[in-house]
């Protein structure tokens, strides 16, 4: 008979080998570290994934970072990676102007092997609405922004521009994702636009600041050709500043988040944000409000829907108290649960792999470093899975020189390996003191 020592001893052993093989089975590596020249700097836009493997994504390019620090030298590029790790430099937005500046967003792919994109600023708009950026931090300083494409062959046009009306009446600012149908029609938003209340120069002039009722949801026909599916703007209820991308359903409806807005406070610094629904005749139905330290607030992820209709997001704002954050479930009755807590701060969306689980990332949390001091606390971020109850498990953590501040979604292949961006971290020069940002891989 063992002895309990014995027994001890070997459920110890056992223990350490289970701990082991789960380990060794997670592996991380850097596909590509960003030197902020021609190839760019700071992925913040999730991957494109094709059938091939290839990898496809853009970066910010310059862009500031604390401590008076400037990342990159060019305003952005557009890139892709092949299965074995080579770097393909797809286009380069040199120093911006009518073909575009900050490609933030990432891209989408459609069936001809065409690239669709949004630029934060630039294009060809020349509506002095487009100029006034420094009379606010959130307007471009070089125009309303545009939509772009990357045929087949590799040559770039500017497939749409923001914004040819006053007060940038049709949108301009497009910080978000592109969503694509099978008819080819491009869906996306802009965080500012659409009502003349979001004319910031305006504000200024009067000699005080106010939260703007603002964005829009386009709609982009195959030609190029834009439709304004809804502008922001019934005084904050129906949301205001829309930045995540669009999920469309089978029936063609659309939903998504808005940052601020809608009926409930956040500490007085306007609405907690809301989950929108908008109809394929362009009407908007306000799913759910958000409110601070009830139901969280600042949804600032993608959404994911399932089969069952329910909505899958992420806050950075939890109920519970300041500082928290979290993952919540949005039944098809319009019944708000917490899915999970998140203690540091998820800006990306999450993904859903065939068992139910979830991944996402954060932009803080994790190992800490000197070139990680976003927030003053100098920690490089996390990547996490959240099983389908909402039990949470740290993947990976950041520590600098392998990639620092996750902005984006991940991508998942059908061998489940991961896939994503940091914005900063990975090799540091002069041209970026915090390090450019990397491509990274996790094997299962």
């Amino acid at each position: 008979m063992f002895s309990p020592r014995l027994i001890r001893t070997i459920l110890l052993v056992l223990l350490a080998a289970s701990t082991i093989s789960r380990t060794s089975a997670q592996k991380y590596s850097v596909l590509y570290s960003f030197t902020g020249g021609a190839d760019g700097a700071s992925p913040k836009g999730a991957l494109v994934l094709d059938s091939a493997g290839n990898l496809y994504g853009t970066t910010q390019g310059s862009n500031p970072y604390p401590n008076s620090q400037t990342t990159g030298t060019t305003a952005g590029s557009v890139f892709k990676i092949n299965s074995s790790g080579e770097f393909t430099l797809l286009y380069n937005f040199g120093q911006g102007g009518t073909n575009g500046t900050s490609p933030s967003g990432g891209l989408v792919r459609d069936p001809a092997g065409n690239l669709f994109g949004a630029t934060s600023g630039g294009g060809p708009s020349t509506n002095p609405s487009c100029f006034a950026g420094g009379l606010h931090p959130s307007l471009p300083l070089n125009g309303c922004g545009e939509v772009f494409k990357i045929d087949g062959n590799g040559q770039f046009s500017v497939f749409h521009g923001f914004s040819g009306t006053s007060y940038c009446w049709t949108g301009c600012f497009p910080l978000a994702p592109l969503t694509l149908d099978s008819a080819g029609n491009l869906y996306g938003s802009t965080y500012i636009g659409g009502s003349r209340n979001c004319d910031w120069d305006n504000l200024n002039r009067q000699g005080f600041f106010l939260n703007s009722n603002c964005g829009t949801v386009f709609k982009l026909d195959p030609k190029g050709r834009e439709t304004v599916l809804h502008r922001f703007g019934n005084s904050k209820k129906d949301g205001d500043y829309p930045n995540p991308g669009l999920i469309l359903d089978a029936a063609g409806n659309l939903y998504g988040t808005t940052l601020e807005g809608g009926i409930n406070s956040n500490g007085g610094n306007g609405g907690a944000g809301t989950i929108f629904k908008i109809d394929p005749a362009g009407h908007e139905t306000v799913l759910f409000y958000f409110e601070e330290f009830v139901s969280g607030y600042y949804p600032n992820g993608g959404l994911v829907l399932d089969s069952a209709g329910n909505i899958f997001g992420t806050t950075q704002g939890f109920a519970g108290g300041a500082g928290q954050n979290g993952a919540f479930r949005l039944d098809s009755q319009g019944s708000l649960t917490q899915f999970a807590p998140i203690s540091d701060t998820p800006l990306s969306g999450l993904i859903v792999d065939g068992l139910g689980n979830f991944y996402g990332t954060t932009i803080d949390g994790g190992n800490s470093a000197p070139i990680c001091g976003y927030f003053g606390n100098a920690e490089c971020g996390t990547i996490f899975k959240l099983d389908p109850s909402g039990n949470k498990t740290t993947l990976y953590k950041f520590s600098g020189t392998d990639g620092a501040t996750p902005y984006a979604s991940l991508v998942m292949d059908d061998a489940g390996n991961l896939y994503g961006t940091t914005a900063y971290g990975g090799i540091v020069n002069n041209n970026c003191p915090a390090g450019c940002g990397v491509v990274f891989k996790i094997t299962p």
